[in-house]
């Protein structure tokens, strides 16, 4: 770690600053993949394992990014100070070790021939550096082209090697989140985690795998922690109510609830209320999922309330490879044989709402059960049920929004509600 405090500024140097941003998403195809999250805000706050990756990479450069970006900065009106170097990470990089901000610094300061594309061992483009302003409004080549190619005033890329990988998918970050959380609580667990001992009365834990705990968590009679495939960790003001079942690996964020099931291979939080069962799974916090029903093998995005008994399909009855639609006409082939519901931020469900396979949920939706399965491609702001879907009414949402967060001490800043009505009006139109 390049500081005691991983999100400390970088150090002045003599002709200048450096500073680190982290890109909203990609775009094209790749960004559709990403979709419903990357409608609403930047994929670096996605949970990956015990942290978000924008946190990941800010750690990994020993300085806290300035702000996510995905237009010329030169458009927004920002000062040229060619005296400021500055560094651009997609967010779906996951760094193996420290970005060497220093000697990429080193490498600008002595090239005269164009930017940095900085690339993974295996060739996926994880971002760029230049002095700013830099020449465009995306600084990335394409992935797999190793960064030969010129940016768009002609300069030719350089190549930088940083270790890590590039997430291509919301799946494969699934896939993976069960590995990432144990590698996370093993290598460098939460400064204030402490082993849950003594046990509370009636509680039982299994395995060898540490299970920690932050500050003010309780934990009821009849818990079980099961730790014999991966650690367990319960962040601060976590309670863990009678009859549940936690199975490593598992991170529950801070001043989460859970309410009675089985959670097994999860990260969850902070603000979550849970109930039932739940496996295989990335929930990004103040999601709401108080009674029973099944939910596998999903991504969700904030604020996300299901109704009683909702429950969604994981596995195709063919046992074959899930396809996940990237919009109402294209699927693509995961290789995967489990895959859940991806669901947008501010998503909501009924009562016995049940969705299919590899179902795609756009933000702010409102699925009701009574008329069959909902398509699986359903675009942002969508209210009924079955195939009988119309957009909602934009403001009536945002009202509801509002009234949601604030029963978790939350409001909806200007600048979500600014996102929200935006890809409202690019998916249904003028209001």
């Amino acid at each position: 770690m390049a500081s005691s405090d991983p999100r400390s500024p970088p150090t002045p140097r003599a002709d200048g600053q450096v500073r680190l941003r982290v890109r909203l998403g990609p775009d094209g195809d790749e960004g559709r993949r990403w979709a419903p999250f990357a409608e609403t805000r930047s994929l670096g706050g996605l949970l990956f394992g015990t942290k978000t990756l924008e946190a990941r990479i800010e750690e990994a450069a020993g300085m806290q990014a300035v702000g996510s970006i995905d237009h010329d900065l030169r458009d927004a009106g920002e000062a040229e100070d060619p005296a400021i170097f500055e560094i651009r990470v997609d967010p779906r990089f996951v760094p193996d070790r420290r970005i060497p901000v220093e000697a990429i610094v080193a490498r600008l300061r002595a090239g005269v021939h164009g930017p940095l594309a900085l690339v993974t061992a295996s060739g996926d483009v994880a971002g760029s550096a230049d002095r700013f302003p830099l020449s465009g409004p995306d600084l990335l080549p394409p992935s797999g082209d190793r960064g030969n190619r010129g940016d768009p005033d002609g300069r030719e890329f350089r190549q930088f090697v940083i270790h890590g990988s590039v997430l291509a998918s919301p799946w494969e970050l699934m896939e993976q989140n069960g590995e990432r959380i144990t590698r996370d609580l093993l290598d460098a667990p939460p400064s204030a985690a402490r082993p849950l001992s003594p046990l509370p009365p009636g509680v039982f834990v299994l395995g060898s795998y540490p299970v920690t705990v932050g500050a003010d968590v309780e934990v009821d009679p009849q818990v079980v922690l099961d730790a014999r495939k991966g650690p367990i960790h319960l962040g601060d003001g976590v309670r863990v109510q009678a009859l549940t079942r936690v199975e490593g690996p598992a991170w529950i964020g801070a001043h989460s609830r859970l309410q009675g099931g089985i959670f097994s291979n999860l990260s969850a939080g902070p603000v979550c209320r849970l109930r039932g069962e739940i496996e295989a799974s990335v929930l990004n916090g103040w999601c709401n999922k108080a009674h029973d029903g099944y939910l596998g093998h999903a991504v969700l995005g904030r604020w996300v309330n299901l109704g009683a008994f909702t429950t969604n399909s994981d596995l195709k009855n063919t046992y074959g490879s899930v396809r996940v639609p990237l919009s109402a006409t294209e699927t693509e082939d995961t290789g995967l044989l489990k895959i859940g519901v991806l669901l947008g931020d501010h998503v909501k469900t009924g009562i016995g709402t049940l969705l299919n396979t590899g179902t795609v949920v756009g933000a702010g939706s409102t699925l009701f059960a009574g008329a069959g399965l909902p398509p699986r491609w359903v675009p942002p702001f969508s209210w009924g049920a079955g195939e009988n879907l119309t957009a909602c009414r934009l403001e009536a949402f945002l009202t509801v929004a509002g009234r949601a967060m604030a029963r978790r001490d939350a409001e909806l800043s200007d600048s979500e509600r600014g996102a929200l009505v935006k890809l409202w009006e690019a998916t249904h139109g003028e209001p």
